[in-house]
């Protein structure tokens, strides 16, 4: 479990997330580890959109900026 601990996180619904997961159920029950097994569960899966910032003041610039995943976007229309 320790190489899992100091891996990057994966996004909830992506196939790394299920290929980790796979994984880590096979590693417990080859340990021989009791009623091992994984669950169905609901979660957001967070989609990139089209993001964007921009300074108005003191004068107009666009800004270069990432979203990170679970991002909210502030409805502000410009």
């Amino acid at each position: 479990m320790k190489c899992l601990i100091h891996s990057d996180p994966d996004s909830p619904g992506s196939t790394n997330l299920e290929k980790s997961l796979e994984w880590i159920i096979d590693e417990m029950k080859k340990d021989g580890l009791d009623n091992v097994h994984g669950e169905e569960v609901m979660v957001p899966k967070w989609i990139r959109g089209k993001e964007s910032a921009a300074m108005t003041a003191p004068w107009k610039k666009d800004l270069a900026i990432l979203g990170l995943g679970g991002s909210v976007g502030t409805g502000l229309k410009v």
